[in-house]
Formats: C-alpha cells, structure tokens, sequence
C-alpha cells in the first residue's frame, strides 16, 4: 500500500496538475538556434536567405532563437541588419522582445533598413501602437520614419483605427497623415470616430475627420445628435460637420433648429443648412421659425432660404416681416 496516499500526504501531482503536451513551452534546441543566429550574420547572401527560411520553419518555437539574433541588429553590415530585420518581421508576434530595437532601426543610416523596419514593426505589432509611439520619440529621424509609414496602416487587414484616433491631438503635421488615412479606411473608421466624439481632448479633431469624410460618415448622425444634446458647447462645431456629412444630416439638423437650448450654436446651423442647398427643402418649415426666436439671424434666414432654392420662396416673406417688426434687425 501507498501510505502517503492513505494519509492524505500524496504530495505527487494529480493528473490534471501534470503539464499537458499542449502546455509545453516549446524552444528551438540551442544549437540550431545559434546555428541560424551564425548564418543570419554570414556575408554570404544565400545562407542569410536559407537562414530566414529555417527561422521561420520552426513556428512557435522561433521566440527562443529571437535573443541569439538581436545584437545583429547593430550589425555594421546594412546588408546584415536588413535582413534580420526581415526574418524578425517574418515571425511577426513571436519578436516581440525585438521592438525597442526595430524602432531604433527607424532611424538607421541606411533607408533600405528603415523601409523594412517599418514593415517588421506592422508584422511584430499589428496593433501599430509601438510605431505610432514613435512619432513622438526624442530622434528626429525616428519621428520622421514612423510618420511616413502611416500610410501603411490603411492597407493592412484590421486597420488599426483607436490607435490612429489617438493620435488626432500630436500636432498639425500628424493629424493631416492621421486625417488622411481614416478617410482612406472609410466605413470601417466611423463607428470608433463616433464613439470618440465626447472624449474632451479628441472631439473638435474627431468632428474635423467626420468632416472630411463627407457623406461616408453618415453613420455617425445619430451619435453627433447625443453629444451634442449632452454638450451643447459643441453645437456649432456639430453643425458644421452635419453640414458637410451632407444629405444624411437633414433630420439631425431638423431636430438642432427645433431644440431651443441649442440656440447657441443656431449661427452655424443655419449656415449647415444653406450649404446643403436643395437638400435641405425639408427644413424650410423650421428655419423661419430661428428667425423669430432670434431677429439677429434673420438676414442669414433670408439668405439659407434662398439657397434652398424654389420651395423657400412661400417663407421669404414671413422671414421679411420678421425682420420690418424686429428693431434689432432693421437696426443693425
């Protein structure tokens, strides 16, 4: 009999507390790792080239050879450092530990190990949050490489749309890239825009992009309507976006021109309105009616009315009798 197993004292593992074969950390053997680390640093074109292919032949257990290859990465060969950075990208996720080193390569003499930097960063970190860091490191030449790879991010599979909203506050020169490539992502973008409107820092710059986007943004409508009956101090920059969403804005608009708490922000809307044109002929019941709650903006009624085209005309001349028994519009 197994007395420790009578006493309770069993202290071997159970079962289901012995590793699974699953569970396995795997490792490449030490020799062939450092077998391929050797062969990623031999002036010989074709070893580097087979060396790469065996790194990546050996699947998860390529994470273990990831150390051996990392001082290569300050190889005096451009050659060298190029393609350890391709064979480090060509594992993807598995190099992690490599992207503080792949981010200082952005800065490297030789473009050649910069442009593929770029690419191993996306591959090691689709995220893109390590190389959207960077456009705020302390090395010019750093800063200036993950700038110009933003155009990269709106080509890969899963855009990596929060990160790039994140960035809309880095200055003018990194909102435009940032700018650009949401609206080349399109659809795909508007709903993380939308849901980033309220926040206090991005949203006058997330109200730009939506306008920028024009009229692929109009899945964003309704949410613009909730931030801006939440914070009305954002009407205006609201109204100038539905402006330029277009066609999908008119019921949103409909509902700001009736919402006399809004009346701040009634300027602009009525501006948003006549930009619209003959798209907005739903709206000339509603728009007289900005003229008589406030006289100051009738000469700007008269005008959106007009814009409007033909079925405005009924309304001009009640916006006219607004403003001959209003003193401080016929005043001013």
């Amino acid at each position: 009999m197994d007395w420790r197993r009578f006493f309770g004292n069993d202290d071997r593992p159970k079962p289901k507390d012995r590793e699974q074969p699953n569970e396995r950390h795997h490792s490449a053997p030490r020799e062939p790792a450092l077998r391929i680390a050797r062969d990623l640093s031999d002036p010989d074109r074709e070893k580097r080239k087979h060396a790469i292919n065996d790194l990546i032949s050996l699947g998860s257990a390529a994470a273990s050879v990831v150390p051996e290859v990392l001082p290569l990465l300050t190889h005096s060969d451009k050659n060298i450092r190029r393609d350890v950075v391709q064979a480090i990208g060509q594992i993807g996720e598995l190099s992690k530990p490599a992207l503080p080193t792949l981010v200082e390569r952005l800065g490297d003499d030789d473009p050649g190990v910069w442009r593929v930097s770029r690419i191993a960063l996306l591959q090691v970190d689709p995220g893109a949050d390590v190389l959207l860091r960077a456009l705020g490191h302390e090395n010019a030449r750093i800063r200036q490489s993950a700038l110009d790879a933003i155009p990269r991010l709106a080509t890969m599979p899963e855009p990596p749309v929060k990160a790039l909203i994140a960035r809309l506050s880095d200055g003018a020169e990194i909102k435009q890239r940032v700018t650009d490539m949401l609206i080349k992502i399109g659809k795909p973008a508007v709903a993380p825009l939308a849901d980033a409107v309220s926040d206090d820092q991005l949203g006058v710059n997330v109200l730009d992009v939506l306008a920028a986007m024009k009229g692929t943004a109009a899945p964003a409508v309704p949410k613009l309507i909730e931030v801006v009956q939440a914070s009305p101090t954002l009407g205006a920059h609201v109204a100038r976006t539905l402006g330029e969403i277009g066609a999908a804005s008119v019921p949103a608009l409909a509902d700001i021109l009736a919402d006399t708490s809004l009346d701040s922000a009634a300027s602009e809307v009525i501006r948003a309105v006549a930009q619209l044109r003959e798209t907005a002929a739903p709206l000339v019941d509603e728009v007289p009616n900005v003229a008589r709650r406030l006289p100051r903006l009738v000469p700007e009624v008269v005008r959106t009315l007009g814009s409007i085209g033909n079925r405005s005309r009924l309304f001009g001349s009640r916006a006219s009798g607004v403003c001959a028994t209003s003193t401080a519009c016929c005043s001013s």
